[in-house]
């Protein structure tokens, strides 16, 4: 009787391959969710070393009678080296001025996940499911392109009798929760340090009276107004573009086009 060659018939193959990928399908997912979990916990765990180190410093700063929010900030370097994180800081440090306490700070981990630390929220530490920096600016954008669509429509019926502002935009922004805060990992790239806060400046491009206006966003140091109509950061269609000095007369841009030839004469350049 003929015996049968050794190895696997073509049938049984596609069976065994068939299990691996049933398998693969139920235990990939398990095993994402369970590494994701980790790297999650592990962020967590390390901004919290953050927090107790920036304590620390805020501590020693205010016993010296030398704590402000430049010192303290001007420390993060050396607070990320206490606590042996290979993070970044995503935003400056805010503490309670009588009691040094640390109170909120954004931080993005060395895994690359943004943690936020926020004394009011609970947990106290936890992680932006979402790129904050696009979440952020999208809905800063958002926000205030739906004012101008509001604005428009009471317009027309009346109820304004003002002809439009720009400067409606940022008044709207700073009344609903303030300005948004650049944030260092939107300065990687820039040509020089920064020693005060930059906050983003919404400014429409072109008409009001469209279904979804154009919004641009422009960054200088004033958190309550215009700031003078001066810019030193240009955010405009996912891109951050960085001036040599601040520039004024906002005012002469209606359009994309019109903001693409303004950066360039005065020397803008793409830093993110």
């Amino acid at each position: 009787m003929k015996k049968k060659k050794g190895g696997f018939t073509l049938v049984e193959l596609i069976v065994v391959i068939v299990i691996i990928l049933i398998l693969a399908a139920v235990l990939v997912p398990s095993l994402l969710k369970y590494v994701s979990k980790a790297k999650k916990a592990a962020a967590i765990s390390e901004c919290k070393e953050v927090v107790q180190a920036a304590q620390r410093v805020a501590t020693d700063l205010a016993e010296e009678d030398v704590l402000t929010s430049v010192t303290l900030n001007d420390k993060r370097p050396t607070i990320l080296k206490e606590a042996d994180a290979g993070g970044s800081f995503e935003t400056e440090i805010q503490f309670e001025d009588d009691t040094s306490e640390i109170l909120s700070f954004e931080y993005l981990s060395k895994s690359g996940l943004h943690v936020i630390f926020d004394i009011k929220h609970k947990p106290q530490v936890y992680i932006e499911e979402e790129d904050p920096t696009l979440t952020k600016i999208n809905n800063c954008i958002k926000t205030a392109s739906d004012y101008v669509i509001e604005w428009n429509a009471k317009k027309k019926k009346g109820e304004i009798d003002t002809g439009w502002d720009r400067e409606e935009l940022t008044k709207n922004a700073v009344k609903n929760g303030g300005l948004l805060q650049v944030t260092d990992s939107q300065l990687k790239g820039a040509s020089k340090k920064y020693t005060s806060p930059l906050y983003w400046h919404p400014y429409n491009l072109g008409s009001t009276d469209v279904e979804s206006p154009p919004i641009a966003l422009f960054a200088n140091t004033s958190a309550t107004d215009r700031g003078g109509w001066s810019a030193q950061l240009v955010y405009v269609d996912g891109k951050i573009y960085e001036g040599n000095k601040n520039i004024a007369s906002w005012r002469t841009i209606n359009d994309f086009e019109s903001l693409e030839t303004w950066l360039g004469e005065n020397n803008f350049h793409q830093i993110n």
